[in-house]
């Protein structure tokens, strides 16, 4: 049995001061980015394993996990995440994770 290669994504999201946003909002805001860059095809391959883990909305920290091929694909279309209902939004990745004990150190230096 071949084991699930992941990485955690540890992103800082930067904006105005009452930004309210969920983890669901973040999920669909990023698929709908890989969908603009990279079209159905990019869309699909970085589905697996893709989910938004953890969100605080006073940090305005966000782990998101992916599949490891996929990182970088994820990584590239944070950048083109602008709004969050109407509000100016920046994704920033501050850490690239392997383990999610490595990403639960991450937010204790954060």
């Amino acid at each position: 049995m071949v084991r699930l290669k992941t990485r955690y994504l540890v992103v800082e999201a930067t904006g105005s001061r009452k930004l309210a946003v969920k983890k669901e909002d973040i999920l669909t805001l990023i698929r709908e980015s890989i969908t603009k860059s990279y079209g159905d095809f990019g869309s699909g391959l970085s589905q697996y394993a893709f989910q938004v883990l953890y969100y605080n909305m006073k940090t305005r920290l966000a782990v998101i996990r992916c599949a490891r091929e996929m990182c970088k694909m994820v990584e590239t279309s944070l950048v083109f995440v602008t709004y969050v209902h109407n509000q100016d939004v920046s994704l920033r990745v501050a850490r690239v994770c392997g383990k999610s004990s490595s990403v639960a150190y991450t937010q204790a230096l954060l």
